[in-house]
């Protein structure tokens, strides 16, 4: 199919993004995902008679946003015909492939990818069923300031000869890379001649946290019961209802995202670091680390909105050693509320940097503010600080992929995991 049109739908989703983006409340830190439209659910078509709608190296075609494509011909096939995974279903996938034959995608540049910070790169592969190859492939590269690596590599193949649209195979893949700091873009390029290839879904690129449960999405059971989504849970000390995480001097506030705006995670629930008059302390699960290597903590943080006059005060974070006590790190920082509100909170992204000296360590939250409400926290992440001068400079880095054939998708299945490691070296042209 070669037809094309606007669908007002998408157009609406894609300019509530924007404004998104362009919202000054927006924060400065890491959105959940670094690819946009990854899951290729804004579309610009009007769906007919036919699955699939061509996207052109051309341009008059291309109206799948924040991708590009480079070469040839890819399509967007719509998941109403095509089953889509079922661990993420979605109303569209892409299909590397068109009549021209195999084509190759960009996507835009990431949000930056930030220095030395470990990433995962997942999404989902599956055979096309209409026909082709018996063996079909593609080829991944990470661009950085938009330079080349070397020739194509195809690094990975799936071969499903018995699938129909009904029952599609797709696996998931992943791959780990280190970030620069620098412009960021990924290429897909289909290895298959022909008409038929590869589909792929669900790109994502996400920051991988050494700290379990730094968005305090997850409950110890019973877990808690909110009786009203727009209200929040009183936990008082000591507790460890929120996994890996111990409330131990005062009360936190437990809340759902219906109440004050989500940080730049995107997650459920976060944190108010006062309740019931009393300041809250908590203190997370052992994080395990390499003595001598440089590690980072991201975390964000603002001022609970509801007051009539703006909350001030100081957060608190402390990192110490399990084994010895000793505090490694901590900084403080100040909060104010003025000038924002439940809709525009004005959360920010806060950074502290430290050298290990013991294996294991302890992040301590406390609160310095007097009262009942006090300093909104979210997103706490930690990551080591790999060292990727040879990366940028010599273009070599390694990839973990991991394998998931998770079976046919809308269907209950085993899965299988391989572990492979892919070891690429790339000459930056």
């Amino acid at each position: 199919m070669r037809g094309w049109g606007w669908a007002p739908t998408s157009l609406l989703l894609l300019l509530l993004l924007a404004a998104m983006l362009l919202s000054s409340d927006v924060a400065v830190g890491d959105p959940a995902n670094l690819v946009l439209n990854g899951d290729f659910e804004i579309e610009f078509f009007n769906w007919g008679l036919f699955p699939q709608m061509d996207v052109l190296v051309d341009g008059t075609m291309n109206m799948v946003p924040f991708f590009s494509v480079v070469s040839g011909g890819v399509q967007i096939v719509n998941g109403l015909e095509y089953i889509a995974p079922a661990w993420e279903p979605g109303n569209f996938m892409m299909h590397l492939n068109c009549w021209l034959g195999p084509g190759v995608i960009k996507t835009t540049p990431l949000a930056t990818p930030r220095w030395g910070a470990t990433y995962n790169l997942t999404f989902d592969i599956a055979d096309n069923p209409d026909g082709g190859p018996l063996t079909k492939s593609v080829a991944v590269r990470i661009l950085v300031n938009d330079q080349k690596s070397g020739d194509p590599i195809p690094w990975f193949n799936v071969s499903n000869p018995e699938a129909q649209r009904s029952s599609i195979i797709w696996e998931k893949v992943s791959f780990v890379f280190v970030g620069t700091g620098e412009s960021t873009t990924i290429v897909f390029e289909s290895l298959t001649p022909g008409s038929f290839g590869c589909l792929i879904d669900n790109i994502n690129v996400r920051l991988v946290n050494l700290l379990d449960n730094g968005s305090f999405d997850r409950l110890q059971p019973p877990g808690l019961v909110r009786s009203d989504i727009t209200f929040y849970n009183v936990v008082k000390a000591p507790s460890s209802i929120i996994t890996n995480w111990a409330v131990t001097a005062g009360a936190i506030k437990w809340s759902g995202n219906e109440r004050w705006q989500s940080s730049t995670d995107e997650s459920f629930y976060l944190l108010d670091m006062n309740a019931d008059g009393l300041s809250g302390t908590i203190v997370s699960g052992k994080v395990t680390l390499l003595v001598g290597q440089t590690y980072t903590i991201l975390y964000d943080s603002a001022a609970n909105p509801d007051s009539t006059l703006p909350v001030k005060g100081v957060l608190l974070l402390d990192v110490s050693g399990v084994e010895s006590g000793d505090s490694v790190a901590s900084k403080s920082i100040n909060i104010d509320g003025t000038g924002f509100s439940q809709f525009s909170i004005g959360w920010r992204t806060e950074k502290l940097e430290f050298v290990a000296r013991e294996t294991q360590v302890y992040l301590t939250f406390s609160s310095k503010i007097q009262g009942d409400l006090g300093p909104l926290l979210d997103n706490v992440n930690i990551y080591r600080q790999a060292k990727v001068g040879a990366y940028s400079q010599r273009g070599v880095y390694s990839v973990l992929a991991s394998r998931a054939v998770v079976g046919a998708a809308r269907h209950p299945c085993t899965a299988i995991w391989l572990s492979i490691c892919v070891v690429i070296v790339a000459l930056w042209t």
